[in-house]
C-alpha cells in the first residue's frame, strides 16, 4: 500500500499570491444589495448629490441625515441649526418639489429637521474660542482694565467710578 507524497508543511500554510487591487464594488455588492432591493438607488444619491438636488444655498445651510420609510411615504431628516430650521421650514415644499423634479417622480413625502450642529455652515460659528487667563489678583484685574474700549463716554466714566469705588471697599 502507497503513501500519498508528503506535502511540506511550508506549502501548508501559505496564501495564495495576491493578484493585485480588488475592485472595492465587489466587496460592497453583498453588504448594499439589501439596501438597493428595498429603496434602489435613490436614496443613497440624495446623499451623494445633496448640493446638486437642492442648490449651493441650501446645501450651506443644511444637509441630509437620514431617510425613514419606503418610497413613495418616505421621510427625510435633515441636520440643521434650530435658527435655520425655523427659517428653512418654510422651504420645505420648494425642497420636496427640487427633489422630486431631479429623481422625475415623487421620493419622499416629507422632511423634518433635526438639531444637528455638524453641518456645513456650523463649523466655523460654533468653534471653540480660547480664553484669556483671568488675573492671579486683584491688583492685575485693576491695573488690566483702562476703559479705553468703552466708546460710550457717559458709560465709560460710570464704570471709572464704580472701579474706583470698588478699590475703596477693598
Amino acid at each position: 500500500m502507497e503513501q500519498p507524497p508528503v506535502t511540506p508543511r511550508s506549502a501548508l500554510h501559505t496564501r495564495p499570491k495576491s493578484q493585485g487591487c480588488f475592485l472595492v464594488g465587489k466587496s460592497l455588492k453583498p453588504v448594499v444589495a439589501p439596501i438597493y432591493k428595498k429603496n434602489g438607488i435613490f436614496y443613497a444619491e440624495i446623499f451623494l448629490n445633496w448640493s446638486h438636488i437642492v442648490g449651493e444655498r441650501y446645501s450651506r445651510l443644511c444637509r441630509p441625515v437620514r431617510i425613514t420609510g419606503d418610497k413613495p411615504n418616505a421621510t427625510l431628516y435633515v441636520g440643521a441649526s434650530r435658527a435655520v430650521a425655523a427659517e428653512m421650514f418654510y422651504s420645505v415644499p420648494t425642497l420636496l418639489e427640487r427633489i422630486h423634479h431631479y429623481f422625475g417622480f415623487q421620493i419622499l413625502e416629507s422632511m423634518r429637521f433635526v438639531n444637528d450642529f455638524s453641518s456645513p455652515h456650523m463649523a466655523s460659528t460654533f468653534s471653540p474660542k480660547k480664553e484669556e487667563a483671568a488675573p492671579q489678583n486683584s491688583e492685575e484685574a485693576d491695573a488690566s482694565w483702562k476703559g479705553d474700549d468703552i466708546t460710550y463716554p457717559p458709560l465709560r466714566e460710570a464704570l471709572m467710578r464704580f472701579q474706583s469705588y470698588m478699590r475703596k471697599i477693598k
